[in-house]
């Protein structure tokens, strides 16, 4: 068992990206299956990296980066996150045959059909390729793409031996539960499923081989602007979070990583919350966006900074959904966090 799952307990954009981070320094490998239409923003050396394609485990040198079979890439936008990146990222970086390519096509499809207004889609032409890979009606896989080719592995069986031989591996699960297509609030939800075991069917990995699921969630949930589904709890204003907090006027102010629309947000969801549980079964969860309960707690980084309500929420969290609480967010970097555990007991045993 040397494989660990990080998933979104609620409607994505918890803050994994920092969560993954911080913990990859302890793996060997790492997996992405999902899609362009979500973004995780990674602070690496005072630089916000937006990553939409490539495993956010690339801040770990020594870690190989894959894009699983059940991924879908759009060539451009894998082009421009590459140029970001450090060059040794793309000698590390390798995709499976069977991972699907979005084209233009798709995008312009999605806009056509007025998805964005429907349904809050990010219009990426993620839905219509994932249609277009079901149908198999002229959907080009990663394998068949010529300047991809130096990149292409069987992912599966790569990443296999790498568990038979000690090592450990990191799925990096995108978007959230309140999003997955079987389990969300259908049709307002994205074009595949989300859950912890989806992540390890996507890689081609067995259920036996998990280690750990660790859940990502945050003191105030958010969906992105436009009709995108229900809350299931009291819509906010940043203005209101912004004065519960006591930060700075204008200091909060959320807005999507792709689309760059100002995101909904509300009171916290708990029957949401105990249903992704259960489905996701996580060891442990992050916390995110605890400075949201007090803006002392800004990029603190010791417990003794915890304010009175970061307690009680915590002690809640743990009490409701009955899984320990690891740490908790208070900013953007993967260092603004305060461990209520040690970091080394989560990790992966080093191999032999």
């Amino acid at each position: 068992m040397r494989v660990d799952a990080i998933v979104g307990l609620q409607y994505g954009s918890e803050g994994k990206g920092a969560v993954v981070a911080r913990m990859a320094g302890g793996y060997d490998g790492a997996v992405r299956t999902g899609a362009p239409n979500a973004g995780h923003t990674v602070l690496h050396d005072g630089v916000a990296y937006k990553m939409r394609s490539v495993p956010c485990n690339w801040v770990n040198p020594r870690c190989r980066l894959f894009v699983g079979a059940g991924g879908l890439l759009n060539l451009d936008v894998l082009a421009e996150e590459l140029k970001t990146l450090p060059r040794s990222v793309m000698d590390r970086l390798k995709i499976d045959r069977n991972c699907g390519i979005i084209d233009q096509a798709d995008i312009e499809e999605e806009e056509h059909k007025g998805m964005n207004k429907a349904i809050g889609s990010t219009a990426e032409g993620v839905g219509p390729a994932q249609a277009r890979k079901v149908l198999r009606r002229g959907f080009t896989t990663a394998g068949q793409v010529v300047e991809l080719a130096k990149y292409i592995t069987d992912v599966a069986g790569e990443v296999n031996s790498m568990i038979d031989e000690g090592q450990a591996i990191m799925l990096e699960g995108t978007q959230g539960f309140g999003l997955s297509m079987n389990h969300g609030p259908y049709p307002f939800t994205t074009s595949r499923d989300v859950l912890a075991s989806s992540l390890f069917s996507d890689a081609g990995l067995a259920p036996g081989s998990c280690r750990s699921v660790y859940g990502v969630m945050r003191t105030y949930p958010i969906r992105v602007a436009g009709n995108s589904g229900p809350m299931g709890a009291e819509e906010l204003s940043w203005e209101e979070i912004t004065k519960r907090c006591g930060a700075p006027e204008g200091a909060i102010v959320e807005r999507t990583t792709v689309t760059k629309r100002i995101r909904r947000v509300s009171e916290i969801d708990w029957e949401l919350l105990k249903r992704s549980v259960a489905c996701n079964r996580p060891n442990g969860i992050f916390i995110t966006f605890i400075d949201y309960l007090g803006w002392e707690m800004h990029g603190k980084t010791s417990p003794d900074d915890l304010n009175a309500k970061a307690h009680e929420f915590i002690k809640q969290v743990e009490s409701r959904l009955g899984v320990p609480v690891i740490a908790v967010g208070t900013g953007a970097g993967p260092l603004d966090q305060i461990w209520l555990r040690p970091i080394e007991s989560i990790m992966p045993e080093k191999k032999a």
